[in-house]
């Protein structure tokens, strides 16, 4: 199947015949999410005990992580660390604060570090726009998948949402969320889970797009020249330091940085998706009969998840605390927050004094 890639998301290869999702601010969506065969094996959900996101298991979403912003073209790079390999932008991010940066450095900082984002596949149902055929919705995980998660936790009968036999709709309320009064993102602030009408069968899968193909994977030394603006193949190039770009590079981002009313908090992902380029071919229909369908198998059930979240929870503790005496040697500041597993994931993460600690724990115990 033909790929072609979205602009201004550089780090997806869309393929021929499917559109992206765009939700509006202040709208009530009605969807489907479905699951998708996992083919990567470094896939970020990955559990082999509950056997979820392993190759060849159903899953119904990609998490990955992307720096946005990147270099003169103001690119958007999928960060390697989301298939465990090193990435020179998170290093440089990485030495850059350990020098104990200015506000102005920092709000730099803030703008290229990765970011959160989730693919998934979906169906809108009695849309006014879009018609009930496959799309795929790219969005940040703080603007969907976070609701989705602490709706999940508390009505765990609800996890079989994405099962093609007694799955469940989802009626999503977006309303719109905005940075020092700029333009407004859509945010997720209410998922409701209603039963559909009908089953899906099997064949349905068939028209799910791969998610984990639709990212653009770029080697390390291709992302040190799209960050640093200087070709590999240059001496220039060869004598950067430690994966940091350019200073000249540098310099100039900073500039545009500091045109701009500088924030308290870094600012979040603002979803507006450009329109894509026009289709060379209609996107599949679906089929819907009452069938025997994936739910089963296990690749969502509440049992198992609760599982995970239980074992999560007992290796948090034992990672926490000391040998000796049972006591944390350093504790997230964040409410809900693990030391060493929570890297990067809180706004609070950029100003915290024991940054340098929670990353060295979380490339040795987390990160594996």
């Amino acid at each position: 199947m033909q790929q072609q890639t979205v602009g201004g998301f550089g780090n997806l290869n869309i393929p021929q015949g499917y559109k992206l999702f765009k939700p509006k601010v202040n709208t009530r969506v009605h969807m489907d999410i479905l699951m998708y065969a996992v083919s990567d094996e470094k896939h970020p959900d990955r559990d082999d005990d509950l056997e979820i996101a392993i190759p060849g298991s159903l899953w119904y979403r990609r998490p990955y992580k992307v720096h946005k912003g990147i270099g003169a073209s103001n690119e958007a790079v999928t960060c390697p660390t989301t298939f465990g390999e090193p990435c020179p932008i998170c290093e440089y991010v990485k030495q850059e604060y350990k020098k104990n940066p200015s506000e102005e450095d920092k709000e730099l900082l803030r703008s290229i570090r990765a970011k959160d984002w989730v693919l998934y596949a979906i169906i809108p149902i009695n849309n006014e726009v879009y018609e009930e055929e496959v799309y795929i919705l790219n969005i940040s995980f703080f603007n969907f998948q976070e609701q989705l998660k602490e709706e999940l936790e508390e009505n765990e009968e609800f996890w079989a949402f994405p099962d093609l036999e007694g799955g469940y709709t989802l009626n999503v309320r977006f309303t719109g969320a905005s940075v020092g009064g700029g333009r407004k993102f859509p945010k997720v602030n209410r998922i409701d889970f209603e039963e559909r009408d009908e089953d899906y069968t099997e064949e349905i899968l068939d028209e799910v797009p791969n998610l984990d193909e639709l990212l653009v994977v770029r080697s390390y030394q291709e992302i040190q020249t799209i960050f640093s603006g200087i070709p590999a193949d240059t001496e220039e190039y060869e004598n950067v330091p430690d994966g940091k770009p350019a200073r000249s590079a540098r310099s100039t981002r900073k500039r545009k940085t500091t045109s701009r009313k500088k924030t308290a908090e870094p600012e979040p992902e603002t979803n507006e998706q450009p329109e894509q380029e026009e289709q060379q071919e209609e996107a599949p229909k679906r089929t819907r009969k009452t069938t025997k369908t994936t739910k089963e198998k296990g690749a969502s059930k509440s049992s198992g998840t609760t599982s995970k979240r239980g074992s999560q929870a007992k290796s948090t503790k034992s990672a926490e605390e000391k040998e000796d005496g049972g006591e944390a040697e350093h504790k997230c500041p964040t409410p809900g927050g693990t030391f060493g597993k929570d890297f990067e994931i809180f706004d609070e993460c950029a100003e915290c004094v024991s940054w340098n600690e929670c990353n060295d724990s979380y490339e040795e115990e987390w990160k594996k």
